[in-house]
């Protein structure tokens, strides 16, 4: 191949305009998928929150009446329904009240975690359960993302 230089102009000119659109393309698909990815983290996040609330505001009446075996249901009501791989309440004084395992080997800890965890696996996310402005416990809920980023391979990210 003869050196660049000794090119007439019109090559010169078309290996330039194929070399800068071919980076202008990959800068720009590079670009679009990292907008996605932090497109979807942005709203598993925001799903993630918005379905802690309403689970911490249904499990205010169990724990206002001390009824371990609704606030358990109400626990489970979620995991069943998403990718919650466990989801434990705790009572105002810290005690576990009721929890929901998806399986054996996903235990709650025996203290609430002190704030909301989001890692590219898991999304930990911790609520007060509140009555008014009283404080009656805390929810942790603990969801698995290894799905969501699977649908993604699959389906493309606009899947989520």
């Amino acid at each position: 191949m003869r050196p660049f230089r000794d090119l007439p102009i019109r090559h010169k000119l078309l290996l330039m305009t194929f070399a800068s659109s071919a980076v202008a393309l990959v800068l720009t698909g590079t670009g679009l998928l990292v907008w996605d990815v932090i497109t979807v983290r942005r709203a598993i996040f925001a799903d993630g929150q918005a379905q802690v609330r309403l689970v911490a505001e249904n499990s205010a009446a169990p724990l206002t009446f001390g009824d371990e075996q609704a606030a358990g249901e109400t626990l489970a009501m979620r995991g069943r329904s998403s990718s919650t791989a466990r989801a434990c309440l705790y009572a105002a004084n810290g005690r576990l009240f009721a929890t929901y395992h998806r399986d054996q080997s996903s235990a709650c800890p025996t203290e609430p975690p002190p704030v909301t965890d989001f890692g590219w696996e898991r999304l930990h996310t911790v609520e007060a359960v509140r009555l008014g402005e009283e404080r009656l416990g805390t929810l942790f809920i603990d969801r698995e993302l290894t799905d969501v980023y699977g649908r993604l391979r699959v389906g493309g990210l606009s899947a989520v």
